[in-house]
């Protein structure tokens, strides 16, 4: 039986790799911390109206979502795909995305600038109710 002992040390996964050259923090941290940075800039962008976080869940999908030979966006909590991976090891649910696009609004199939946001019912309905353009 193995056990994951460390996830700063869990470099045996086979994870996708983001599209540019590095992230925004580095990998040990990112493996440790990146609820923490998520929860914060959650409570910023929520509570405080700050739009201009550093930690976005919406940049980490646009960097890390892969694409299939179509050239189609493949959720980024897929399986094998760079969320689920750890996620998986670790026997963690995701849960970020019932309510967060887990692709980005700029590969085919999605449009506007909330569709990276909101999946696609409440996209919809929001558009519906006119809150969003």
């Amino acid at each position: 039986m193995m056990f994951l002992t460390s996830v700063s040390s869990a470099d045996w996964l086979d994870i996708p790799r983001g599209k540019g050259d590095t992230c925004i923090e580095p990998a040990e941290i990112m493996r440790k911390q990146h609820m923490q940075f998520l929860f914060h800039d959650r409570d910023l962008t929520m509570r405080e109206g700050d739009r201009s976080i550093r930690h976005s869940l919406v940049d980490c999908v646009e960097c890390h979502t892969q694409t299939s030979q179509q050239q189609e966006a493949i959720p980024i909590n897929g399986s094998g795909q760079f969320c689920s991976v750890c996620h998986e090891a670790v026997s963690v649910k995701i849960d970020c995305f019932s309510c967060h696009a887990a692709v980005p609004d700029n590969l085919p199939g999605y449009s506007g600038s909330m569709s990276a946001i909101l999946p696609g019912s409440v996209n919809a309905m929001m558009k519906k109710w006119a809150v969003i353009p």
